[in-house]
């Protein structure tokens, strides 16, 4: 139980650093780390690699930490626009609260609408056999009727 408690714990530890590896830690771009987070617009994880780092005894050039803040607040502005918005609304992901208080509030009114049409679209999926399989059904008369002329 015990082996398994610390397995679990190794795995956990590892997972916020998945794709940093002991080069990356090193001499890695740590631009285009924080880029890639920023864009997908979840929380600077900077705290979490670092650790990763730390842990398998690898410690980043000092400047790792002020490019990788850099490469985040970039992604942040190519995510925090209201496309995005409505992209990750329509797709059902979580907004983190990453977008500042100037971009917030039309990448949220984006949002919103892009959560409504993905609910409107799973609905959709989710009912349109259903309603297919009611409205090909031959009627008394022989012909098939098709209620969606």
């Amino acid at each position: 139980m015990t082996r398994c408690f610390f397995a679990l714990s190794a795995l956990v530890l590892m997972s916020g650093c998945t794709s940093m590896t002991p080069a990356d830690c090193r001499s890695g771009d740590w631009q285009a780390v924080g880029f890639e987070d920023g864009l997908k617009g979840i929380p600077e994880r900077l705290e979490n690699r670092r650790q990763a780092c730390s842990n398998a005894g690898l410690v980043p050039k000092a400047l790792a930490f002020e490019t990788y803040h850099e490469g985040w607040n970039e992604g942040l502005a190519s995510y925090c626009v209201p496309d995005s918005g409505f992209v990750q609304g329509r797709r059902g992901k979580v907004y983190h609260g990453v977008c500042g208080k100037e971009l917030e509030p039309a990448f949220l009114k984006a949002y919103g609408n892009g959560l409504l049409v993905g609910s409107v679209e799973q609905r959709h999926r989710v009912l349109s056999p259903f309603y297919h399989s009611h409205t090909s059904a031959p009627s008394p008369w022989g012909m098939a009727r098709d209620v969606r002329r």
